[in-house]
């Protein structure tokens, strides 16, 4: 029996599912959704033992990023690695560090870890002052420490630069001490203990490494745990002050690397929910809605920047339009460059010397001097559904997107250069398949797939064109989805095939069970009986279908063909 717990769910058996066919994108998403990964299913299989045993590298490589445990000396570990279909998945797994810190590659906590490593981001617009001389922590908000401290910052200071809505999102201490604040705050802590002035500095930027969710518990020494169980439980951290606490009682290298394993993805999920409950409150709830032609006006629209940037308590650097040209209104969210950096449009346009990035000023020793009013940047969508959407995934990696506006979403991020939310989208939309149906085209679908280059979609069209393909075979969208594709070649010659029939042909094969080599056997088609159950005699007819269409169109001279018109050598994608 495996030591892991057995789980029974929906989600984790979809799981499991995409793990065993290797639908690495679904597999992101529901991992993304908070999926448990360390389970099995009724028949003791782990998502990890099923992608190994089932040969999908990719889908192998993004559970161990994620957090999936493999450890060669417990049995489910090394069921994996001796379960491997490939030395190449087993060389993997046996390579896995299994003290490597859990989140390095969470999505949500990379980049939140990107904006302490990036030295460059301006939006860390608020100080942390830590003094170890009575142990007081402090923030600075709009300039550095006092003049007559300044000269002593070297040796009594461990100061350092961050988000100041990172702060706020990731727990109510911060939230309601910067609630009164204007222009400056500050505040102390006195423990009563006595500490090495390298065990403070060591201790301090490790907590604040933890704020950026760094991956440092496995860097927590005895010397800095009362230090950091006071900024726990002060700046209400229940779940690090947790950790520690029960850190502080394990020998066993074996039991606090599983230790850190589940504090660490503890730790990620609650920033998550705390980043959720922040953009619902201080960002989805405090926009504004105006009208255009009043927004023009400069001293309006100043005013309503205000107003939006006062509003809340999400302290913006930036504010978000989305711009509708029917009802001709505009809705402004307070926002932060540091989040829809991850956008890489955005990023670009924060990071050239355009309009959109005169925002802070600072001195020569880079402290901040005074914050402008926020620029209004437009996200390119005129639905607010696609613009929450957006928000949620850029804030806190939310990939859950109601089918309902999948295909905008999709449209949206592929302007925005968010890759990873248009496979997600993609996701959604063929996980729902016969609702999306019901509204939207199938070849609308497929051109959609095209303009945004996202290859999940066209293989979705063409499976659903060969289940279906008396269906489909006489409609003239489908003749001219053909000619489409056929002029996606940019110089096309006899011997081209073309890629939605390629798809098409693909998915036939698999519709009735056959292989390519399967195709061989096409030498008994004398023996109907033969044919008949093997599934090549209903193979031939569908095909029959595709050459007629494709006749028809005159573009049968693509097609590579054998004995009795059937295609042998197709481009297999």
């Amino acid at each position: 029996m495996s030591e892991l717990a057995r789980i029974s769910d929906k989600s984790f058996n979809e799981l499991c599912y995409a793990c065993r066919v290797g639908d690495v994108e679904n597999a992101d998403k529901l991992i993304s959704l908070g999926v448990p990964l360390n389970g099995v299913d009724m028949f003791d299989n782990s998502p990890l033992f099923l992608a190994s045993l089932c040969g999908h590298e990719n889908v192998v490589k993004l559970l161990l990023e994620r957090g999936a445990v493999c450890d060669r000396d417990r049995h489910e570990g090394a069921r994996c690695i001796y379960g491997a279909l490939t030395d190449k998945i087993r060389n993997i797994l046996l390579r896995h560090d299994l003290s490597r810190a859990f989140d390095l590659n969470q999505p949500f906590a990379k980049h939140i870890s990107s904006l302490y490593i990036d030295d460059n981001d301006k939006s860390a617009n608020t100080n942390l002052l830590f003094k170890d001389a009575g142990l007081s922590f402090g923030s600075v908000l709009t300039h550095s420490p006092p003049e007559n401290q300044k000269h002593e910052h070297s040796h009594r200071y461990k100061l350092t630069k961050v988000n100041k809505f990172i702060l706020v999102a990731s727990s109510s201490y911060f939230s309601e001490k910067f609630k009164d604040a204007k222009n400056e705050i500050y505040f102390e802590i006195y423990p009563d203990l006595i500490l090495r002035e390298v065990d403070f500095l060591e201790a301090t930027e490790l907590f604040v490494k933890f704020l950026y969710l760094i991956p440092v518990l496995h860097l927590f020494e005895k010397r800095h745990l009362n230090i950091l169980c006071i900024f726990a439980e002060k700046m209400k951290f229940p779940i690090l002050k947790e950790y520690i606490e029960k850190l502080s009682f394990i020998v066993d290298p074996n039991f606090k690397h599983n230790l850190i394993v589940e504090y660490q993805k503890k730790i990620t999920e609650d920033y998550r929910r705390n980043f959720l409950n922040f953009v619902e409150n201080n960002i989805i709830k405090k926009c504004l809605t105006v009208d255009q032609d009043s927004f023009k006006d400069p001293s309006f629209a100043s005013k309503i920047i205000a107003q939006v940037r006062n509003n809340s308590c999400a302290y913006p650097d930036i504010i978000l339009s989305v711009k509708n040209t029917e009802t001709k209104k505009i809705t402004l969210y307070p926002a932060h460059r540091a989040m829809l950096s991850r956008s890489e449009y955005f990023k670009t346009m924060f990071t050239l010397p355009f309009c959109e990035n005169n925002c802070y000023l600072f001195d020569n020793d880079y402290m901040l001097l005074s914050l402008s009013d926020p620029t209004v940047v437009d996200l390119p969508t005129e639905d607010i559904e696609t613009a929450h959407a957006i928000l949620k995934y850029l804030y806190y990696d939310n990939t859950d997107i109601p089918w309902e506006i999948a295909m905008r979403v999709l449209v949206t991020a592929d302007f925005l250069l968010l890759d990873r939310l248009k496979t997600m989208a993609a996701v959604s939309i063929t996980s729902h398949g016969n609702e999306f149906l019901k509204i939207y085209s199938l070849f609308d679908i497929l051109y959609i797939a095209w303009e945004v280059r996202m290859e999940r979609l066209e293989h979705f069209v063409a499976k659903t064109i060969a289940d279906n393909l008396e269906k489909y075979q006489d409609l003239p969208s489908f003749h001219q989805a053909i000619e489409n594709s056929a002029k996606r070649i940019s110089k096309r010659e006899d011997s081209d095939t073309i890629e939605l029939i390629d798809d098409i042909m693909y998915y036939l094969l698999r519709k009735h069970d056959l292989t390519h080599e399967d195709l061989e056997l096409l030498d008994f088609k004398d023996d109907l009986e033969f044919m008949q159950e093997s599934g090549l005699y209903s193979y031939q007819k569908d095909v029959a279908i595709i050459e007629k269409v494709l006749s028809k169109l005159k573009l049968h001279s693509c097609i590579q063909t054998v004995d009795f018109n059937f295609p042998l050598s197709y481009n297999i994608h």
